[in-house]
């Protein structure tokens, strides 16, 4: 996670301040499972990201220039599905007619990453926010 100016943290670090949707959780798997577990079976599926989040990061769905959905982890397991790239108001928040087919949008990439993968995530918070500045 990266520290703002503000004090609150978020998942992402960009060159300029970028809007996302976000659903959070933490994975929960057997215990024979660890992260490495995790990410071995993610790498096999997803491509990789680097530089954008403080911890592993893959592509789990694009539009074209228009953006993507990124699946984000954390070293405890803490964990999001991370829409990137599509339209908000000027003050960087999703027009709220919108956002319930985001959320739609983003249970179904959640559902891809989860499932065969042998572990599943409780959802903690759903949102938007503002990256930090790299």
């Amino acid at each position: 996670m990266f520290r703002k100016a503000d004090g609150t943290t978020v998942w992402l670090r960009t060159a300029s301040f970028t809007p996302y949707f976000k659903i959070e959780g933490h994975i929960e798997c057997e215990s024979n499972f660890n992260l490495d577990t995790v990410l071995r079976r993610l790498e096999h599926r997803f491509k990789p990201m680097t530089g954008i989040c403080d911890g592993f990061c893959f592509m789990i769905g694009e539009f074209g220039d228009a953006g993507g959905v990124l699946f984000c982890i954390q070293p405890d397991m803490r964990c999001a599905v991370i829409l990137i790239g599509q339209k908000q108001d000027a003050r960087g928040r999703f027009p709220e007619a919108q956002e319930n087919k985001r959320l739609v949008g983003l249970d179904e990439h959640l559902k891809t990453v989860t499932e065969g993968n042998g572990f599943k995530i409780n959802v903690a918070s759903i949102g938007s926010e503002l990256s930090a500045i790299d």
